[in-house]
């Protein structure tokens, strides 16, 4: 009896192009990219930075901590290498501060 594989063939883990982390296909652009979800949704945010001219609101900057932390715990991935190449989100001039208080990412003011 032959047994099904659970995953199509070429959609198994691949390493992120920005953080090094690895992953698994979640969404079809980023994959094509050969981006995790978070570097993908970071690039955005980073894009839309950079079209506008903006800098992130304490809201935002909370959010992409969220995203920098969900990287934090992927296997074999860099906060900084994520950090380095979304310059619109972090910029060095005016780097928002947040906190994790234990349940969720708080920008501290």
């Amino acid at each position: 009896m032959r047994k099904n594989n659970r995953f199509t063939a070429g959609f198994g883990v691949y390493c992120c192009k920005v953080c090094r982390g690895r992953t698994r296909q979640t969404d079809q652009d980023a994959a094509q990219l050969g981006l995790c979800a978070e570097c993908y949704e970071l690039a955005g945010e980073d894009n839309m930075h950079n079209d506008d001219g903006t800098r992130p609101t304490a809201s935002q900057a909370v959010h992409y901590a969220e995203l920098l932390f969900r990287i934090s715990r992927r296997e074999g991935a860099s906060v900084q290498r994520a950090r380095d190449a979304n310059c619109y989100c972090f910029p060095a001039a005016a780097k928002p501060r947040v906190r994790w208080n234990g349940e969720a990412w708080r920008a501290v003011v």
